[in-house]
């Protein structure tokens, strides 16, 4: 089991490095798409759940690289999906924030999960950084430090809040 968990830890840090290193290239991508597309991906961990998702229509065009954003809401909308689990009426919405500066585009990802405390908020996204018990859910931390590196390889930021 500990050989497992070393092995997924170096995975994180592999795919941080990645992240991190790989040329950047930067094109117009529709959020909406690209959501569908992590959607696509994420089926495997929605499988049997009745999930109700809320995506709203008016989601931006982000220049962004097509990969890094990809891994980036693989990671964010599967967090929601795996800190859900435990809920009976399963709910994530990803919607634009129209708080956005001008020249800017921000989108919110929100789900009725577990929760955390407000207290701990900035630890989510250091690397190998938990909030909760791995025997209440699977993970070693390394998810949100990689859509933190993703982020700001884009000049972006990302914040999360209970």
């Amino acid at each position: 089991q500990s050989a497992r968990r070393m092995g997924r830890m170096i995975d994180g840090l592999q795919a941080l490095l990645c992240a991190s290193r790989a040329p950047l290239r930067a094109e117009p991508i529709p959020l909406a798409r690209a959501v569908a597309q992590a959607r696509a991906a994420l089926a495997a961990a929605e499988a049997g759940r009745a999930v109700q998702w809320r995506v709203g229509t008016q989601l931006p065009t982000l220049r962004a690289d097509s990969a890094l954003l990809q891994e980036l809401l693989v990671q964010l909308l599967g967090n929601a999906l795996k800190f859900t689990r435990q809920s009976a009426q399963p709910c994530i919405s990803v919607h634009a924030d129209e708080a956005a500066a001008a020249g800017q585009a921000a989108f919110t990802v929100q789900d009725n999960g577990a929760g955390f405390d407000p207290a701990h908020a900035a630890q989510l996204f250091g690397l190998f950084q938990r909030l909760h018990r791995e025997s209440e859910f699977d993970g070693v931390g390394a998810g949100l430090a990689l859509c933190r590196a993703i982020a700001r390889r884009h000049s972006g930021t990302i914040t999360a809040s209970a």
